[in-house]
């Protein structure tokens, strides 16, 4: 998050969605343009360092405001250990692992939707912003 906030020259980022991967341990985010907040941008960070940013197109049926959110109205992505340990363990896969955890705000509050995969099945399994969790969607 730090490579993002130097691109932009400020701690005070908006994003729509952030979306961990275990793949490459990357980072993708799409956030509102600080000086110009009706446009977002695409932004990925891996080890290889910061790529983009690239414009994401915006639909005008897109309420950015409702969709927005901040790294502190997220607490939970500071124990993604954490998560990723419950939703493991919820989803009881043999051979489970985790290949995203996605951030998205559709209601009043962010959502937490960590994907798990095992060579047998999918599930998703949802925290709420501060880490509880709510509930597991098999595939």
């Amino acid at each position: 998050m730090g490579a993002f906030s130097d691109h932009y020259g400020t701690r005070s980022l908006t994003f729509t969605k952030i979306v961990l991967t275990s793949e490459d341990a990357g980072v993708i985010a799409r956030l509102r343009v600080p000086r110009h907040p009706d446009q977002v941008d695409r932004l990925t960070f891996t080890e290889e360092g910061l790529d983009g940013p690239s414009p994401a197109k915006v639909s005008a049926a897109d309420d950015l405001d409702r969709m927005s959110f901040t790294l502190q109205d997220v607490p939970a992505l500071e124990d993604v250990v954490k998560m990723v340990d419950t939703a493991l363990a919820k989803t009881k896969y043999e051979d489970g692992h985790v290949e995203t955890i996605a951030v998205t705000r559709t209601g009043s509050v962010p959502e937490i939707s960590v994907a798990v995969s095992s060579p047998r099945a999918d599930a998703v399994v949802t925290f709420k912003a501060d880490g509880r969790f709510t509930k597991v969607t098999r595939a």
